[in-house]
């Protein structure tokens, strides 16, 4: 029925579930934390101070983003503002190079997020009350099922490699998003603790698996660092808290930093392939204006300065008969 009503009481009725189940989990995870107590000490666990602050920190963006984050235009007028674009004429340069049309990816806007944001809530607020009720199994499904539904928004923006530098035009919404996984991964390790055990130190295979898979998480929601700054705060928060297994202990501290050093390098690449295109597209020969552009593509809120065009700069425009004359 929700899709019989007007795009504007659609949008009120999502937020309004987003902003309940937001209540909802929250007041389910403050009881877990406050009530469950382990029969047998984890294997490793949490620190408090960690855990506390990302539960804050979290709620704390969740709700700034549903209270004051608009909502997007219809998409009736984002296909007519699309068309529009395309039938724009491509420029050329002083060379005769076609100069490419700046294209975006459309961002996850709040009404096309929300779904996948209100059943990842309810599938945290099962794993708070299965984790109290200690049947871990069912916890850790129901976090499989959350950390899915927000890697499917994660990923799904990056589906054309040659538009990864803008992934910081799509706003707030993609943050919350990225900021969940980090929350789900954490409470994932957390869940975890319980269930290994203590006498047995991991397997160097386990280990292996354990740091690729972050690895590679990390790498496919790049550019961007905050999935892999995320993963560092909650290996950290694993390597300060208590544990009675060294194996995992001395696994987080080299799994962070194999992370940091990634993002390091990650920002050394970026930055050498922006000099990379700047410099390529001088030898094609394209304006100085269109070259700014693209190396400043990737800073948020980013005002292009005053341009002042010179001769080479002009682009070549298709002259009609009557211009001639």
């Amino acid at each position: 029925m929700l899709h019989l009503l007007p795009f504007r009481s659609k949008n009120i009725v999502l937020r309004s579930v987003g902003l309940l189940s937001l209540a909802v989990t929250s007041i389910l995870q403050v009881w877990m934390f406050s009530t469950s107590k382990a029969t047998l000490p984890p294997a490793y666990s949490i620190n408090h101070f960690f855990l506390y602050f990302a539960f804050a920190g979290n709620f704390g963006v969740q709700l700034w983003w549903l209270i004051r984050t608009p909502t997007h235009s219809s998409p009736a007028v984002s296909e007519s503002e699309s068309a529009k674009e395309d039938a724009e004429p491509l420029l050329e340069s002083s060379t005769g190079t076609p100069i490419p049309r700046q294209t975006h990816l459309q961002a996850w806007d709040m009404p096309a997020y929300l779904p996948y944001y209100i059943a990842s809530n309810i599938c945290t607020s099962v794993w708070a009350t299965a984790c109290h009720q200690s049947r871990i199994s069912m916890a850790q499904a129901a976090l499989f099922s959350a950390l899915i539904l927000q890697l499917r928004v994660v990923l799904s923006a990056f589906n054309n490699p040659s538009q990864r530098a803008n992934v910081t035009a799509f706003g707030i919404t993609l943050l919350v998003s990225k900021i969940y996984v980090g929350i789900l991964v954490m409470y994932l390790w957390r869940t975890w603790g319980f269930i290994d055990h203590v006498a047995i130190s991991p397997a160097f295979e386990q280990q292996v698996h354990s740091g690729v898979v972050l690895v590679l998480l990390t790498v496919a929601t790049g550019p961007d660092p905050t999935v892999g700054l995320a993963f560092i705060y909650v290996l950290l928060s694993l390597y300060f808290g208590t544990y009675q297994n060294s194996g995992w202990h001395h696994f987080f501290l080299i799994e962070t930093i194999v992370l940091v050093a990634l993002l390091v390098l990650d920002l050394v690449i970026i930055k050498l392939g922006f000099k990379a295109n700047r410099h390529r597209g001088n030898d094609m020969g394209l304006p100085t204006a269109y070259l700014n552009t693209i190396s400043q593509d990737n800073e948020p809120n980013y005002t292009p300065p005053e341009q002042h065009l010179i001769k080479d700069d002009i682009p070549m425009l298709p002259l009609h008969r009557q211009d001639i004359s």
